[in-house]
């Protein structure tokens, strides 16, 4: 069964966005109980209540405000954590054993009052409190991460769980079951960053998270412990590695790469020029070059705008509609004697 977060539609019967949370759930979904919290300059909160096996799962759905490292964009996403943490204080003067999974894209990491120093974040002085526990603390503190942004590590997407969920009653979540679903097919093989949707040619790729997990189980009549693992959080820089895979010049030159949709995505080892404005120039054609991780001035001033050639690898993807090559460590790049 499936809820959607977003049912509203213009004058001209078309949803008012494309962008919508959503729940699915294999077990029945409790409808009449189904609430929209509405979010100004935001998407709604969707509120979902399932029926396991006689037990009572509220689901909150979240895709709060983006700008995770924006000042002005963390007011509205307070206004987000605000509603939700009155909603959830209903809930618990209702029933302090309400048990709840808070889930989705909070754009906040889930130590942003660390991270960013703003005076007041939504996550950590608004939304948390002692009746709830972010599963990120449960994760080994050098592996949390399920986006990256110019070359760190993000936790955007988070699961939050009541501390209902750890008593001997109702639903119990699963003792260190909080898991990252990092796979093959859905990251990049030279550093693990997540393979994000494009729509270039009949579209591929999946999301620019990694999708995250718990699981939960009726209760055995036995508390549950939170393993929360301690430690000083630091940046955690993407770790990058050349491709141990990837593709020749002679293939690239063989026709049209911008033809090519066996090309998108997939890393080249090439030769190249420089442009003054550090595009790279291959086979006459120039191409738009970026690095997530690394300023490319540092490593190619000197050769910028002469014909001096460098070796590189570099995955050709597309920005805006134009071709670029994604070179994302300096180790990627030599520069011919």
């Amino acid at each position: 069964q499936v809820e959607v977060g977003y049912s509203e539609k213009d004058e001209k019967g078309l949803p008012i966005t494309t962008q919508k949370t959503a729940i699915y759930s294999r077990f029945p979904i409790l409808k009449e109980k189904t609430q929209i919290h509405p979010i100004v300059r935001a998407r709604p909160i969707l509120e979902t209540w399932i029926d396991v096996d006689g037990n009572e799962l509220a689901v909150f759905a979240n895709h709060w405000k983006s700008g995770a490292s924006s000042w002005e964009m963390e007011q509205v996403r307070i206004q987000n954590a605000e509603i939700l943490r009155a909603r959830l204080d209903e809930l618990i003067a209702e029933n302090p054993s309400v048990d709840f999974v808070l889930a989705g894209d909070f754009n906040s990491d889930y130590n942003q009052k660390t991270r960013y120093e703003f005076e007041k974040t939504a996550i950590n002085d608004v939304l948390e409190s002692g009746d709830i526990q972010n599963l990120w603390y449960t994760f080994p503190i050098d592996e949390r991460g399920s986006d990256t942004y110019r070359g760190y590590w993000g936790t955007l997407m988070q699961i939050i769980i009541s501390n209902s969920m750890m008593d001997d009653s109702g639903i119990s979540f699963v003792e260190d079951s909080f898991s990252r679903g990092a796979f093959s097919f859905n990251t990049f093989s030279s550093s693990g960053e997540p393979k994000r949707w494009s729509s270039t040619f009949s579209g591929s790729g999946y999301s620019d998270h990694l999708p995250i997990s718990m699981k939960f189980k009726k209760s055995n009549g036995m508390d549950v412990s939170l393993n929360t693992i301690a430690g000083e959080w630091k940046p955690i820089p993407v770790s990058y590695s050349i491709p141990k895979e990837f593709m020749t010049e002679a293939e690239f030159l063989a026709g049209d790469p911008t033809s090519n949709p066996d090309f998108f995505n997939e890393y080249f080892y090439l030769n190249g020029t420089v442009t003054d404005n550090y595009d790279f120039v291959v086979n006459g054609t120039t191409y738009d070059a970026y690095s997530p991780s690394f300023r490319l001035n540092e490593v190619l001033s000197d050769v910028k705008g002469t014909s001096k050639e460098i070796k590189f690898y570099g995955r050709f993807s597309q920005f805006r509609g134009n071709w670029q090559f994604v070179v994302e460590d300096p180790s990627f790049i030599t520069i011919s004697e």
